[in-house]
């Protein structure tokens, strides 16, 4: 496999100054504040050759509180989506959205490049029914899958430790009406399984949306415990993943950062990226600019990242 890129994105999970209503305290996450050296909060840049945090604008230019629909395709697309709307967008893509979806997504992106790609979480058949009859709308990544005709993972899937589930530990399968029984696993063992998937691919993408629903319920004790186990995650995934694979992390905007209110936030968004990819991606500084990066990053005839030849951005 040549270099690859594991993204983890994470709904609802901004960046903001230390305090009472923020759950990243020092050493709940001891794995990334080692990296960091501090926790990951409001403030901080760094530029190294394997390792870089950039603080991202979630709002674009765009009045008002960033929401997921407008947000995640600008991610997932390179365009201003807010901008083209003229304003912010929740929850689930509106007609033009798809559109746009349709058309710009990354994965159709990449595989102009050259770059294999697939979305790492696994779909239950009761999804698909729910879908088929309209009572539950497509997310902006599920859009990007249906756009490039790539296949879903399932049930199935994760049952051999070939997908990982939205919530990362599998509890929330509980809530779900199953023929099956699934048993809640740790962090770290669903990390081993996105490091086995993400090892036959360019490109593989795990969405997490816990924290906007932990954000939006205010919960001080959810938030601490999701933010042990993402640690736990990204250790695991680090250790597991071969030099060739970059890791990056961010999201739509911010939330959970800040358990005061309840709503979404105007903080800005991290970008965290681990590896190879991290000259990458200095001076990005909004979510609608990291598509660009990430596609610059891939050969079309190797599928591998650009030699040094090509126009980069690396650390002083």
């Amino acid at each position: 496999m040549n270099q690859a890129v594991i993204f983890i994105f994470l709904d609802g999970f901004g960046l903001a100054e230390a305090g009472p209503s923020n759950p990243n305290l020092p050493h709940t996450m001891p794995f990334l504040e080692s990296l960091l050296g501090r926790p990951l909060v409001k403030g901080q840049r760094i530029y190294k050759d394997l390792l870089l945090l950039e603080e991202l604008d979630s709002c674009m230019g765009v009045p008002g509180l960033p929401q997921s629909a407008t947000g995640q395709t600008a991610i997932f697309t390179g365009i201003n989506a807010a901008k083209v709307l003229g304003y912010h967008c929740p929850a689930f893509p509106n007609v033009k959205l798809v559109d746009l979806i349709k058309k710009h997504n990354i994965y159709q992106a990449l595989r102009q490049r050259g770059a294999s790609s697939v979305f790492a979480n696994a779909y239950s058949p009761l999804y698909f029914q729910l879908a088929k009859t309209k009572k539950r709308r497509h997310s902006v990544t599920t859009h990007c899958v249906l756009g490039a005709g790539l296949p879903f993972l399932t049930l199935e899937d994760l049952k051999l430790g070939q997908a990982v589930f939205w919530d990362i530990t599998r509890e929330a399968l509980a809530l779900y009406p199953l023929n099956e029984h699934f048993e809640p696993i740790a962090a770290s063992e669903a990390a081993q399984h996105l490091a086995f998937l993400a090892r036959q691919y360019n490109f593989t993408l795990f969405e997490c949306f816990m924290p906007d629903l932990i954000g939006h319920k205010k919960e001080m004790r959810l938030a601490i415990a999701f933010l042990k186990k993402l640690d736990d995650f990204l250790k695991t995934l680090a250790s597991e993943t071969s030099p060739t694979h970059s890791i990056i992390l961010t999201s739509d905007h911010g939330n959970m950062e800040d358990l005061s209110h309840g709503t979404h936030t105007l903080n800005p968004v991290p970008l965290l990226v681990l590896g190879k990819a991290a000259p990458f991606f200095r001076g990005v500084e909004s979510i609608d600019q990291i598509a660009g990066c990430l596609i610059t990053l891939f050969n079309k005839k190797k599928g591998c990242f650009f030699e040094k030849s090509q126009p980069l951005h690396f650390p002083c």
